[in-house]
């Protein structure tokens, strides 16, 4: 018979994770599953899910609480007392080896698991005494124990009377080290906006619901849950994921940048629509100034594989991986995440995909920076590639809609300052002549489309919904809020309107 050393336990935790930080991501990916299957069995609708991480830093004690469906009494010793035996199955679970929850035993003197399963009574509480595993681990206590032996000494299991409606599942880690990073509210709020499968902050991040919008055109669901961090419960704050639209670059001279278009990919390995991503096309000055946002990003059911660097692969020169904002969402069983989930197991399907990227994506961002670079020093090139720019825009914008007359004339205006840009490029250069003709065509042809449009976005979206009435308030409203405000803040506004009239969630 083959028995497992006590030691087998240490290399699972402490050896496991190089960042203490990461017990976070785990108990967060089970509070996930949780949750998920949860909403998949009607418990709970996606907006009533919630997980709530509690970091007391003067007690040294921190609890993450989802509100998922919990473990079933008759089976909590079995499954939270098991090792690397999970019940999940990678292609349901983000989460699927059986080992994450037991992170937290080499960070705090005690850790606790406490849950209720709907439709149950009892509730179940499994404590785990990390300083006396600490003790059984020690090179100078001799006694021969297996790991199953280890884990009976160490846990103690009870029941209590919960209310039958109640279901969730608790982890609380106490005598955590005063001085570990684990109690540090701020850097944890930071790691898990980089690492959780939290939203994009829609104010700070403009282009988001363009990412949503293609990756629903491709069938992929982006799950975000609703994570807030908090020394309590009455002071808990909503997590975002980082990324912003206006940002720095170039950490010396700390330039003004701005996100100018979303590019999105899509790439086949073993099947169509294996990984989709996006990308920020920039004025590419220099490495992001903000560690939080560079480095294009690979999500599996939208939790980060490895960190910012993981991806730099994908380019011949890695340093430019931090020119760039972006993600990756993973949508194959092909790629299969190791064992630290720092990155994913170098099978075949791996190699392609590093190979495909870098072709398709790290290759074409190269040659966008080192033409950039080039158009800096040429200002026709530079002024032609901003009014072509100028011209996409409000052409998509024309298809989209308008919001108002006054829209429709702040878009007429930046065409007609285009167009005095366009007559200050010179033509003394064949090649710079050339594409001044080109882009002149363009250009004219979108005021003309400008100029012609009656898409509103007021008359196309609403129906039945409101009566003539209604609907001239509402135009009134958005010709003053046109007046005053940025487009992209209209587009929120808009959006948050549309979502009481209609009841439904817009992307």
């Amino acid at each position: 018979m083959v028995e497992v050393g006590k030691f087998t336990l240490e290399s699972l935790t402490t050896g496991m994770y190089s960042d203490p930080r990461i017990v976070y991501r785990e108990y967060i990916q089970n509070a996930v599953d949780s949750i998920e299957a949860a909403i998949s069995e009607k418990t709970i609708s996606e907006k009533e899910a919630f997980i709530n991480v509690l970091i007391d830093s003067e007690n040294g004690t921190i609890a993450i609480e989802d509100n998922g469906r919990g473990v079933s009494s008759k089976n909590a010793e079995s499954v939270l007392l098991s090792i690397g035996k999970s019940t999940k199955r990678q292609e349901n679970n983000r989460g699927f080896r059986g080992i994450g929850r037991l992170g937290g035993l080499s960070y705090c003197e005690k850790l606790v698991f406490i849950t209720s399963f709907y439709g149950e009574s009892v509730a179940t509480k499994i404590s785990f005494d990390c300083k006396q595993l600490r003790e059984l681990l020690s090179p100078d206590h001799d006694e021969e124990l297996d790991l199953q032996s280890v884990i009976q000494r160490i846990t103690h299991t009870e029941s209590f009377q919960e209310e039958a409606y109640e279901h969730y599942f608790r982890v609380e880690m106490s005598a955590v080290d005063m001085s570990s990073e684990l109690l540090k509210l701020d850097v944890i709020r930071q790691y898990l906006s980089e690492v959780a499968p939290v939203p994009y902050n829609t104010r700070q991040f403009l282009v988001a619901p363009e990412i949503r919008r293609f990756l629903d055109g491709k069938g992929y669901k982006l799950t975000e849950f609703n994570v807030y961090v908090g020394y309590d419960e009455d002071h808990l704050e909503q997590v975002f994921k980082p990324n912003k639209y206006h940002f720095k670059s170039d950490r010396n001279k700390r330039m003004d940048d701005t996100i100018d278009e979303v590019v999105t990919f899509s790439i086949d390995l073993d099947g169509e629509d294996s990984l989709l991503g996006w990308y920020g096309r920039c004025n590419w000055n220099g490495t992001i100034s903000d560690d939080e946002l560079l480095g294009i990003r690979m999500r599996l059911g939208n939790i980060l594989i490895g960190d910012r660097r993981t991806m730099d692969v994908m380019f011949k020169e890695h340093r430019f991986n931090g020119w760039v904002q972006g993600e990756i969402f993973v949508n194959t069983k092909g790629l299969i995440p190791n064992a630290r989930r720092d990155d994913f197991e170098q099978n075949d399907v791996y190699y392609k995909m590093i190979n495909e990227l870098q072709e398709r994506v790290g290759d074409v961002i190269i040659k966008e920076i080192r033409e950039a670079s080039k158009n800096r020093n040429n200002p026709d090139v530079r002024l032609l590639k901003e009014i072509d720019k100028t011209s996409d825009k409000v052409d998509k914008l024309v298809d989209e809609g308008l919001y108002s007359q006054k829209d429709k004339e702040q878009l007429t205006d930046e065409l007609k300052e285009a167009e005095k840009k366009l007559a200050r490029v010179s033509q003394k250069n064949p090649q710079v002549a050339e594409k001044r003709k080109e882009i002149a065509e363009k250009l004219a042809d979108v005021q003309e489309k400008v100029g012609s449009t009656t898409n509103y976005k007021i008359n196309n979206e609403i129906s039945a919904e409101l009566d003539k009435k209604q609907k001239k308030i509402l135009k009134i409203v958005f010709e003053s809020l046109s007046e005053y405000l940025s487009r992209e803040m209209v587009e929120i506004i808009y959006n948050g309107i549309m979502d009481n009239i209609t009841g439904k969630k817009r992307q």
